[in-house]
């Protein structure tokens, strides 16, 4: 497993609930922003790093994705689904410990991309990262790319 490091401000952020910032608090689902539908699920189950134990995992949230192997790759975001399989719809709610999300690849470089289908698998292990300290481990469970 990858050594972590201390975050950036900008990374923490990224992540971190602000409850004095008054954030939108509803959630608008990826398949209306991106006009796409999600490339592949996973099932997550958070163990941040010692780093990120100050930050409240939530809908909306940035991380990056990266294979058991190490390699990251960048702009491949989840949207958490409630215990019914629902997009949850409140940024404000903490996400559970573990359930499914669909995950969407934003970079439609045709190499990117090639090279993601040939590395992801039903079974897959991997993690959401930020910056270099994991977040939470995932399975893969269904590829639609």
């Amino acid at each position: 497993m990858m050594q972590p490091k201390k975050l950036s401000s900008r990374q923490l952020d990224a992540l971190r609930f602000d409850s004095t910032q008054q954030p939108i608090a509803a959630h608008t689902p990826y398949r209306k922003i991106f006009n796409k539908h999600y490339d592949f699920v996973v099932h997550y189950r958070l163990n941040p790093d010692e780093a990120l134990q100050s930050v409240t995992p939530h809908q909306g949230m940035r991380c990056d994705f990266t294979f058991a192997s190490g390699e990251l790759l960048y702009m491949i975001y989840p949207e958490i689904l409630d215990v019914d399989g629902n997009i949850v719809l409140d940024k404000r709610q903490p996400i559970a410990s573990e359930g499914l999300a669909t995950m969407w690849v934003l970079l439609d470089s045709a190499p990117y991309l090639k090279r993601l289908k040939e590395r992801l698998y039903v079974g897959q292990k991997a993690f959401w990262v930020v910056g270099s300290s994991v977040l939470a481990e995932v399975t893969v469970t269904e590829i639609c790319l």
